[in-house]
């Protein structure tokens, strides 16, 4: 099997395990957990009144958080061990984010080492009822 033909099925596949990850989640309102996050940002920024530092907090807070999820990805989905690191990121992309937030993501703009990527969300959640004021435009929200 020609390498382009396996990744589309080991794609396939990956879609397929985070649609059953995602139905076997408990689920909580998208609504509420958006609402949730805008306010823990909101009060960061009441707190360290400096965008930058809110974002180096949510920066840290965002790394413990992902390791969880990475921890729960791994306790409840069907997901076998990954042959490289591009697997894994197309593995997060397709089933770790459905399971967590019903979306599927995209992965681009490799590094020449193939040790960095942009993982891309389509339709994100949690950016529903935001809007950044212009003096806030350093604030990485979401990033």
């Amino acid at each position: 099997q020609d390498q382009p033909a396996a990744m589309a099925a080991a794609n396939k596949n990956h879609i397929r395990n985070g649609e059953q990850a995602f139905q076997k989640m408990d689920k909580i309102n998208a609504e509420l957990f958006t609402l949730t996050y805008g306010s823990m940002v909101q009060q960061l920024l009441k707190d360290y009144e400096d965008p930058n530092e809110v974002n180096i907090q949510l920066d840290k807070m965002g790394f413990g958080i992902g390791q969880r999820l990475i921890d729960e990805l791994l306790a409840k989905s069907n997901v076998g061990q990954c042959s490289d690191f591009r697997e894994t990121a197309e593995v997060l992309a397709k089933v770790g984010f459905k399971m967590f937030l019903g979306v599927t993501g995209n992965i681009s703009n490799w590094n020449q080492e193939d040790t960095e990527f942009s993982l891309l969300l389509d339709d994100n959640p949690l950016v529903d009822f935001v809007e950044i004021p212009d003096d806030l435009k350093e604030l990485k929200y979401l990033a």
